[in-house]
């Protein structure tokens, strides 16, 4: 009897680690299928976030550069008042009637 219980033996554990075995694999199917989705999910929101980031430094970028580009078209209107400076502008661009563009870079060069 003591011949056939040790016989017994391997083949009850050879069950149990089978059971086992696939018990595991079964709560590990779940539990991977929730890791994939989870990651799925959270990489959308992370693109979701760095793009509401981006959005933003965007915008207020746009604000900036919109603010300077206004300063410098007030700058340039205020100067365009100076009767001075508009006198100066209006004789420059009177010396360069009859020129080609050539002539007037060669001349420019040399001031």
């Amino acid at each position: 009897m003591g011949v056939t219980n040790l016989k017994q033996f391997p083949r009850r554990q050879s069950l149990q680690r089978q059971i086992i075995t696939a018990m595991v694999l079964i709560g590990l199917l779940p539990l991977s299928f929730a890791f994939v989705i989870t990651y799925l999910e959270e990489r959308q929101a992370i693109r979701n976030a760095i793009g509401r980031d981006f959005r933003q430094i965007a915008i207020e970028a746009a604000g900036k550069v919109e603010l300077q580009v206004m300063q410098g078209v007030s700058e340039a209107r205020q100067l365009a008042t100076i009767p001075i400076l508009r006198g100066a502008v209006i004789d420059s661009n009177r010396s360069y009637a009859g020129r080609d563009h050539a002539a007037i870079r060669r001349w420019r060069r040399t001031i």
